[in-house]
């Protein structure tokens, strides 16, 4: 759906129509932005560690993508290091390498080369087993043994050892051979799977490249309105931001989903629906393709609406350009609840109810109720605005800037995106955070010792300071390994 609407609105936007699925497999400008992991929006590709792989692959082209996805599943981590080197001209070697002869290291380098010389599909412990001479069929029924862990005594390993041995190949080579088989009892891909979701990520990486309006419009609709994506909506808007996109907040008079125009978008009412139900926006736009609303008192005549989802409105400045201020506004609805409440009689004239004039909202209470209603502000960047005076006192560090601070003490600000906590193999909790500034994502580490007085401030939406050395970890990249972690409340406005 995400690749469907975005090529929807391209195609009403262009012509002659672009093609945008039978696209080449190679392309110096979308394997740039993959070398640079900037796949923050892209399915399949969000998560830490497949963008610190992505680098780490020097990924390039779509096959290159297939190869990625499939390195990341944990039976593939065994000989992850191995396709490292085969791309970086290092040396590692696979497990019990040296057990095997010259010719044998010759027969399994052959039939891995799809994958560089390592174990991460399952066809390519098909393929070995099938060089050692098991049939297809039978090396198919050997994977499922190990997928089940049905190893012990099953008699299709007893059938490999004896066709290995009858073939040439030693005991402590078949050995290191089933040990490798082992490896699918953690989770590998078949090819086909990791294939197909390359494929849709490739295109869906060039719509990034060449028309990032129209992407991120289909990313705020289908991952952030949904909840299908990795990340809540404040992260994706940082990002179109930072492609130097301008963003126009949900209006009553608006479209329904997320609309790009030149380097504008023009977000939803799909994007209220966490807010509003989804009966009332359809509602709403119906009546404006009939005809927009002009008024407050135009929209209230013309819809039937809660006063709860009328403020909602209001907050989200969905109401904007038929109202002269969200506080007068509001204002007027009260006087017009209190007038309704002091009529005389059924048929009673309503009192002249004096109407005052009221401060115009400051542009901090703005941004704090965009970003409660829709997840990001649409008067500011971001909501760190509303902190500024407190975060002026501290030395911060930039999200984009942290690599340039290796192995240095730093503090960085931002709202907590994304969190999980695990039991370490001693036992211990440790915790895994992204923190959103203006600048990008920052990924975060918490030990036990900080988490058992800040487990509090790790949830998603909370402001934090947090200091801590910046360090290089191979799952989750550069990051910050926190020593203090601490929430901000909110100012008073």
């Amino acid at each position: 759906r995400m690749f469907e609407q975005a090529a929807a609105t391209i195609q009403a936007t262009y012509y002659p129509l672009p093609e945008l699925w039978n696209v080449p497999v190679e392309d110096a400008r979308t394997a740039q932005l993959l070398q640079h992991a900037d796949t923050l929006a892209i399915p399949f590709l969000q998560s830490p560690a497949c963008r610190l792989l992505l680098r780490s692959l020097k990924t390039s082209t779509e096959a290159d993508v297939a190869l990625c996805l499939g390195a990341l599943r944990p039976g593939a981590s065994h000989t992850r290091e191995r396709l490292l080197a085969a791309i970086h001209g290092g040396t590692a070697t696979l497990p019990d390498w040296h057990v095997f002869s010259v010719e044998h290291q010759a027969i399994i380098t052959r039939v891995l080369a799809p994958s560089k010389g390592a174990l991460i599909f399952d066809e390519d412990l098909l393929r070995l087993a099938h060089a050692v001479g098991l049939s297809f069929a039978d090396a198919e029924r050997l994977r499922k043994a190990f997928g089940r862990r049905e190893t012990t005594n099953h008699p299709l390993v007893n059938q490999f050892r004896a066709i290995g041995l009858t073939n040439g190949w030693n005991d402590r080579e078949l050995d290191a051979l089933l040990d490798w088989f082992v490896y699918m009892e953690r989770y590998t891909y078949v090819r086909g799977h990791a294939v197909a979701m390359a494929h849709l990520g490739w295109r869906l990486a060039r719509l990034q490249v060449y028309y990032p309006a129209h992407f991120y419009a289909s990313v705020f609709d289908n991952l952030g309105s949904e909840g299908g994506g990795m990340y809540p909506l404040l992260t994706y808007a940082t990002e179109a931001r930072r492609k130097g996109l301008t963003l126009r907040g949900p209006s009553v008079n608006g479209p329904w989903q997320s609309t790009p125009a030149d380097q504008v978008i023009h977000c939803g009412l799909v994007l209220l629906q966490a807010a509003i139900s989804e009966e009332t926006l359809q509602r709403l736009h119906a009546e404006a393709q009939h005809q927009p609303f002009v008024s407050l008192a135009d929209l209230r005549t013309r819809v039937l609406i809660r006063e709860r989802e009328l403020h909602q409105l209001l907050a989200a400045g969905a109401l904007d350009e038929i109202i002269p201020d969200r506080r007068q506004a509001r204002w007027e609805l009260r006087l017009d609840k209190v007038s309704q409440r002091e009529q005389a009689t059924l048929f009673g004239e309503m009192g002249e109810t004096p109407r005052v004039d009221v401060a115009r909202e400051p542009l901090r209470e703005r941004v704090m109720e965009e970003y409660a209603t829709l997840g990001f502000p649409i008067s500011a960047e971001h909501p760190l605005m509303v902190y500024e005076t407190v975060l002026s006192e501290h030395d911060l560090v930039l999200a984009d800037h942290v690599g340039r601070h290796l192995n240095q003490s730093v503090m960085v600000a931002g709202v907590v995106v994304a969190h999980r906590t695990i039991h370490t193999t001693q036992g211990s909790l440790m915790a895994f955070a992204s923190l959103c500034d203006p600048s990008g994502t920052l990924e975060l580490t918490v030990r036990e010792a900080v988490l058992s007085t800040a487990a509090v401030a790790l949830h998603v939406g909370t402001v934090v300071l947090a200091a801590g050395r910046v360090s290089y970890d191979g799952e989750r990249g550069i990051g910050l390994d926190v020593q203090r972690l601490t929430a901000l409340a909110a100012p008073p406005v």
